[in-house]
């Protein structure tokens, strides 16, 4: 008799699905290469407290010029990835469909902005892991420069820049020939012509103007 025999059955886990946890039995019917057939029944136990445990990290300071950015990353040491992992900037959700440990991502927002993450989940769907943290991106305002923005051949004019000025270089002339200026802004005119003087102050933010050196006028 070619149709003798048994089946073994195992208990398993699974993290998949529609995120229903509990003990679920299976009926199966197994056909051999004899065509005989067994019935059988299993159970798989169904935990959908997955292990997966996502933080956000990146805190950063950037200029609000509108080209300014910061990169966000999303740390996941546990669990098997990838994920569907969703962050908010508190107006928007964004969503990573294909989320690993790592994961980083360029953001430029225009006011001081706080990511969260909003959920992350098995690419399987329904099985939730944790997240925690929270990053702030705060956008510091341009500086600009006040004062008279001529000059003559040989004389000064004094230039003064919002906030604090930055501790190295804080002002800097792109033309030296034509215009100089000192670390608090005072600007002495060389020869006839333009430069554009920067100033950059303490949050690494700048601001261009351009001075004009005259010439000299001789009396007739």
């Amino acid at each position: 008799d070619n149709c003798a025999g048994t089946i073994v059955t195992n208990t398993g886990e699974l993290c998949y699905g529609a995120g229903v946890s509990g003990n679920f039995s299976y009926d199966f019917t197994v056909e051999d290469e004899y065509n005989c057939q067994y019935a059988g029944t299993s159970t798989v136990s169904v935990s959908c407290a997955c292990s997966a445990s996502a933080s956000i990290s990146g805190n950063a300071s950037i200029c609000g010029d509108g080209a300014s950015s910061a990169d966000l990353t999303f740390n996941i040491p546990t669990g098997i990835g990838p994920y569907i992992l969703t962050y908010t900037d508190g107006t928007s959700n964004f969503t990573l469909n294909s989320a690993t440990d790592g994961e980083s991502v360029t953001i430029a927002p225009t006011s001081t902005t706080t990511y969260e993450i909003v959920s992350i989940e098995d690419v399987g769907g329904g099985c939730f892991g944790t997240f925690s943290g929270s990053a702030v991106i705060t956008v510091n305002a341009l500086p600009t420069i006040t004062g008279t923005l001529n000059a003559c051949i040989g004389l000064t004019t004094q230039l003064t820049g919002s906030g604090t000025p930055a501790a190295v270089s804080p002002w800097v002339s792109s033309n030296v020939a034509v215009a100089s200026v000192d670390n608090t802004g005072l600007v002495t005119g060389v020869s006839a012509g333009t430069s554009v003087i920067t100033y950059t102050d303490a949050n690494g933010c700048d601001v261009d103007e351009t001075v004009t050196v005259d010439p000299n006028v001789t009396p007739t």
